[in-house]
C-alpha cells in the first residue's frame, strides 16, 4: 500500500520539532515505506495572512503531491493528517474543500479526499481561540483568556490583519468550517477516522475542543503533555515510551464507531432581544410560550449582556456581538446535529441574525420571526429561502423610531449593513409574511396581547387569527424617507450659518436662526416631494 502521512505544524509554523516523532513512525512496519509532506508554513499568531488561504494552499500542496504520484504509476492508496493546533483548523478546512469542492472558486471536488482513511489533531483548536460559550466556562486562566481575546477583538478593527483575528472562537473561519464539517461526516457513509490528542497540562485547548469530532472518532490523553509538547516522543534525552505508544494508538487503532446521541431536544429556539433590553420582561414571557407550544424544545435566550444604543451607532462594535450569535449556534448545532433551529428576534437580535446568515452558508433556520428589524429592505431573503431561512415573518410597528428614522439617517451616513426592512418591509415573496403596522412604538409587536401571535407562527400553527391592524402613518413615512438626508442637511446648515456669520457679520443667533429656518425648509421640501 502506497501511503501519504501530511503533517501540518501549528503556531511554530514547523514540523522540525516533530523529527523523533517521524523517525519512530516511520521504523513502525505500517509506515515503513510512507512518503511524508509537510506543510510548514511559516505563520505565528501575529502573521498577517489569513487563515483560509492557508488552508487553500495547504490543499493545494496535498493535491499537487497525489497528482505527482500518479503520474509514476502508482498512486497513493491511504493519506493520513498530522496536525497540531491552528494545523487541526487548517487540515479540517483543506479536507473538506477536496471533499465538497468550492462554489465560490469554481473548484471541483478532488479525488484524494475519498482516500485520506485518518486525521490525527494533536491540541487541536477545533473550537477556536478563547471560546466564550458555556464549556470555556470550566478552562484555566479565565481573566488571561479574557484579555486575550478582547485583544485581538480590538486589533480587528484596524486596517491590517492578524491571523489570530481569524482563529478567534466565533469568527467566519472557523464557524464556517465547524457547520460545514457537523453537517457533512455525520452523513458520509464512511468517514475518515478522527482523534484528538489532548495533554493533561493543556492552558489553551479543553476536551471540549473536540466535540465536533465525536461522531467519527475518539480522543486520547496524554499525561503531563501541554499544548507545545504534546507531540514529543523524547525530551532530554528521555524517551517517553508511555506517550509514544498512546500515539501510536491514535495513529493506528480501529476505533469503533461511537453510539449516536439520542435526541434532547427537538428544537432549539434563539430568543434574541434588542438594544436597551434583558432577558426580562417579553422574552421571559415568550420563552414561558415557546416551551409550551413547541414541549421539548430548547430555548436560548441572548446572553451577550446590555447592548445600548451608543453600541449600536457603532459599526466595529455592532459587529463583534456577532461572534457571540456564531458561536452559540455552534454550541448548540454540534450537541443536536439533528435538531429542528427557529429564532425571534427583536431590533439588534435581527441584525445578528442576518450578518450571521450572509457570512455562514451552512447556519440554517427553519423559522424566522423578526419584531423591529434593523436589516435593510432589501437584504438578500430569495436566495437563502430554501436552504438557509425556510420561512420568514416581519412585523413592523407605525411609529418605529429605531428603525423608521435612526436606522435611515445612519444609512444616510453610508452604514448599509442595517436599514429599514423592518418598516417599509422586505421584497414581496410568498415565503415572507408581512405583518403591518402595529399600533405604537419600537416594540409594540411584543406586547402582551400580540406576542403568543408570534410564537404561535414560530411553532408552525397554521391560520392564525389576527385583529386588523391599522395602516401606516403618511407623514411618519415621509419622515422616515427625509431622515437619510438628516446629516448632509446638517452640514449644510452648518456650512449657511458659518458664512452668514463671517461673510455678512450676522450675529451669531441670527446665523443659528437662519441654519434652522433652512434645514426645516429643505426637509419639508424633501419630504414632500
Amino acid at each position: 500500500m502506497k501511503r501519504l502521512l501530511v503533517c501540518v505544524p501549528g503556531l511554530t509554523g514547523s514540523t522540525t520539532n516533530w523529527n523523533p516523532l517521524l523517525d519512530r513512525l516511520r521504523a513502525e512496519e505500517a509506515f515503513k515505506d510512507v512518503e511524508i509532506l509537510r506543510f510548514d508554513h511559516g505563520c505565528r499568531l501575529l502573521s498577517t495572512k489569513f487563515a483560509s488561504r492557508l488552508s487553500d494552499e495547504l490543499t493545494a500542496m496535498v493535491n499537487g503531491e497525489c497528482e505527482r504520484q500518479k503520474r509514476t504509476g502508482v498512486p497513493y492508496d491511504d493519506i493520513c493528517f498530522i496536525a497540531h493546533s491552528l494545523g487541526a483548523l487548517l487540515t479540517r478546512r483543506a479536507y473538506l474543500l477536496a471533499l465538497l469542492g468550492d462554489d465560490r472558486s469554481g473548484q471541483a471536488p478532488l479525488p484524494w479526499a475519498n482516500r485520506v482513511s485518518r486525521i490525527v489533531l494533536f491540541a487541536g483548536i477545533n473550537r477556536g481561540l478563547f471560546p466564550s460559550d458555556k464549556d470555556a466556562q470550566k478552562a484555566p486562566h479565565q481573566f488571561l483568556r479574557w484579555l486575550l481575546r478582547r485583544a485581538v477583538e480590538l486589533y480587528g478593527e484596524l486596517p491590517s490583519h492578524l491571523l489570530a483575528e481569524d482563529l478567534l472562537a466565533g469568527s467566519d473561519f472557523v464557524t464556517n468550517i465547524r457547520l460545514s464539517w457537523i453537517r457533512t461526516l455525520r452523513n458520509l457513509d464512511s468517514p475518515p477516522v478522527i482523534v484528538q490528542v489532548l495533554g493533561t497540562r493543556d492552558s489553551i485547548v479543553t476536551q471540549n475542543d473536540g466535540v465536533d469530532l465525536d461522531l467519527t472518532g475518539d480522543r486520547i490523553t496524554l499525561a503531563g503533555a501541554n499544548h507545545s509538547t504534546v507531540l514529543d516522543v523524547e525530551e532530554h534525552d528521555k524517551f517517553h515510551a508511555q506517550r509514544y505508544a498512546l500515539i501510536l494508538q491514535a495513529m493506528f487503532d480501529t476505533f469503533a464507531p461511537r453510539a449516536k446521541k439520542e435526541k434532547t431536544s427537538e428544537a432549539i429556539v434563539f430568543v434574541v432581544h434588542g438594544i436597551r433590553a434583558g432577558n426580562t420582561s417579553w422574552v421571559r414571557r415568550a420563552a414561558e410560550l415557546v416551551k409550551k407550544s413547541l414541549p421539548g424544545a430548547t430555548v436560548v435566550p441572548a446572553t451577550y449582556g446590555y447592548f445600548s444604543a451608543l453600541h449600536f451607532f457603532l459599526p466595529f462594535v455592532r459587529k463583534k456581538r456577532t461572534l457571540w450569535f456564531k458561536e452559540t449556534y455552534c454550541y448548540y448545532l454540534s450537541r443536536e446535529p439533528s435538531a429542528t433551529f427557529h429564532v425571534i428576534g427583536h431590533s439588534y437580535g435581527t441584525y445578528l441574525l442576518g450578518y450571521s446568515l450572509k457570512r455562514l452558508p451552512d447556519m440554517r433556520f427553519c423559522r424566522i420571526v423578526l419584531a423591529g428589524s434593523v436589516l435593510p429592505k432589501e437584504f438578500d431573503w430569495t436566495s437563502r429561502l430554501g436552504k438557509q431561512v425556510q420561512e420568514v415573518w416581519n412585523h413592523r410597528s407605525q411609529r418605529d423610531v429605531p428603525v423608521a428614522i435612526l436606522c435611515s439617517v445612519l444609512r444616510g451616513l453610508g452604514m448599509k449593513d442595517i436599514g429599514t426592512g423592518g418598516y417599509y418591509g422586505f421584497e414581496a415573496i410568498p415565503e415572507i409574511h408581512e405583518f403591518c403596522y402595529y399600533p405604537g412604538g419600537h416594540g409594540a409587536p411584543l406586547e402582551n396581547q400580540y406576542l403568543p401571535r408570534l410564537v404561535a407562527e414560530l411553532a408552525g400553527q397554521q391560520n392564525v387569527p389576527c385583529d386588523q391592524l391599522p395602516t401606516e402613518l403618511e407623514w411618519f413615512s415621509r419622515l422616515s424617507r427625509t431622515a437619510s438626508f438628516f446629516p448632509y442637511l446638517m452640514l449644510l446648515g452648518v456650512g449657511v450659518g458659518l458664512f452668514a456669520h463671517f461673510w455678512f457679520g450676522l450675529p451669531t443667533e441670527s446665523s443659528v436662526l437662519l441654519a434652522l429656518l433652512l434645514l426645516c425648509v429643505i426637509g419639508m421640501v424633501v419630504a414632500f416631494i
